[in-house]
């Protein structure tokens, strides 16, 4: 008895075609989309951060061991090192130093309104009025 196996093929979204755009080759419809990333030195990031290059290198240095704090989160660095075998330039992405940023924004807070306090009258277990005695 031999035994036959299904084989499924993902169905491809079939792209509507536009008369006015041009047709893309056969190599560039296999590619993935290429996304424009901003890559920025660490010079160039910590100037955006508005801290001290030293400082920026001493956040990274935290990052890597997950000890970074900003405003008291828990704070991790994605960034890239370039150079040969990846030892050299430090190099981040424009959106990594944006959410940083972000992390570092401080917004404002509402101060909670407080009642005033209430003048009691009486306290609470004492059962004879308060005061000197009146003489007899």
């Amino acid at each position: 008895m031999v035994r036959r196996e299904k084989q499924f093929e993902p169905a491809l979204p079939q792209a509507k075609s536009d008369s006015r755009a041009p047709a893309a080759s056969a190599s560039e419809s296999v590619s993935a989309p290429v996304q424009k990333t901003e890559l920025l030195s660490a010079k160039e990031a910590a100037r955006r951060l508005g801290i001290a290059v030293t400082t920026f290198y001493g956040w990274l240095g935290l990052s890597k061991h997950n000890l970074l704090m900003i405003r008291g989160k828990q704070v991790t660095i994605d960034y890239l090192q370039a150079g040969p075998r990846g030892q050299g330039h430090i190099l981040l992405e424009g959106a990594e130093v944006e959410r940083l940023k972000d992390v570092m924004r401080v917004r404002p807070q509402n101060i909670p309104t407080r009642r005033p306090t209430v003048q009691k009258r009486q306290y609470p277990g004492i059962v004879v009025p308060l005061g000197r005695p009146r003489a007899q």
